[in-house]
């Protein structure tokens, strides 16, 4: 039997996923990975927090159905477009609503993870590009360690972000440095042909031509790509390549792809090949010996090597060869004393 994944390991909570980042684009959405998430907590009977930046409650909590051990903060409701007539109440069914501003969302969120009290809690965003719109790159990254630190082994926060759409006042690199200080887990959603054409061969024969094209009606395909970087609390990090199928009612199949992997190119250095650099390259002298200079090097008799030659041990005797400038005083030096 194949062992799971540890993608399947993370969703059911397995394994430790902690702060996880779920990053798509408009290719491949991330939708699948983030039901996965919810349907798994539901199933095990975890503590659920559902954070709405994106979408209102009311579009949201029919998905929980009858599920009652979960609560609602309410961040999309500040938005000054949000139509008061679709505000809902403080009570959505059995799941308690619960308003706040962006810049309370550390409190109110550490408040409702203490009055769950569940063995296990998943708390989930709907999107996090909205407050990337609203708070400066500073508030931001208080928010994403406020959220680091509400997770642990029982506690574990999906965080999904949209890579192309993200502000014009904000790069992809200041966002990623961010989320990459404090993330454990990162899954990166690609969109399945557009992987198989830029680690393809265009010489391999063995791919169909068709496989590679791209179309616009197959964005959002069934079938997709997901890169997961897992690093461990003792600072392992583990990297997998897996393929996801969706199936009926939100169901995923979670499968190896370490098929689809990029071959290595000839040109990449080997990891038992030395990169250091050659001291010796582009000197104004030469360093190195010819053999007739290594010949009568190893032609000279170093001095004080005799005791290397001889058969036998003299038991320790010392040998010393006087020298012409030697002063030895053969006056007794206790002579003055009444011995």
């Amino acid at each position: 039997m194949a062992s799971k994944q540890i993608l399947e390991k993370l969703i059911s909570g397995q394994e430790a996923a902690h702060l996880v980042v779920l990053q798509d684009t408009t290719k491949q959405s991330h939708l699948p990975i983030l039901h996965a998430f919810l349907s798994s907590s539901i199933s095990r009977k975890h503590g659920l927090v559902l954070v709405c930046l994106q979408d209102p409650p009311a579009r949201l909590l029919p998905l929980l159905g009858s599920y009652a051990n979960a609560v609602c903060i309410d961040l999309c409701s500040q938005l000054p477009s949000y139509a008061a007539s679709t505000k809902p109440g403080p009570q959505f069914g059995s799941v308690k609503i619960r308003p706040a501003l962006p810049s309370e969302l550390g409190d109110v969120l550490a408040l409702e993870l203490k009055q769950l009290e569940s063995p296990k809690t998943t708390v989930l965003f709907d999107s996090f590009n909205p407050l990337l719109d609203w708070m400066p790159l500073s508030l931001i990254a208080a928010t994403v360690k406020n959220l680091a630190f509400c997770t642990n082994d029982s506690c574990r926060v999906v965080l999904p972000i949209h890579t192309d759409s993200l502000p014009e006042t904000k790069t992809l690199l200041s966002i990623e440095s961010i989320l990459h200080q404090h993330m454990s887990t990162h899954i990166k959603i690609l969109h399945l042909k557009t992987h198989l054409k830029a680690i393809s061969d265009p010489f391999d024969k063995s791919i169909k031509r068709s496989q590679l094209e791209f179309q616009s009606v197959d964005a959002n395909a069934l079938e997709f790509i997901v890169d997961l970087e897992w690093r461990k609390r003792s600072g392992k990090a583990i990297n997998e390549l897996s393929l996801v199928r969706c199936g009926e009612a939100s169901s995923i199949t979670i499968s190896s792809a370490d098929h689809l992997k990029p071959a290595p190119t000839p040109d990449a250095v080997q990891p038992n090949q030395s990169t250091k650099s050659d001291p010796t390259a582009n000197l104004s002298f030469n360093l190195t010996l010819t053999d007739e200079q290594r010949q009568a090097k190893d032609q000279v008799v170093l001095p004080y090597l005799e005791a290397q030659h001889e058969s036998e041990s003299t038991g320790g005797t010392i040998h010393y060869d006087p020298d012409e400038d030697d002063d030895f005083d053969e006056e007794d030096p206790d002579a003055d004393l009444d011995i």
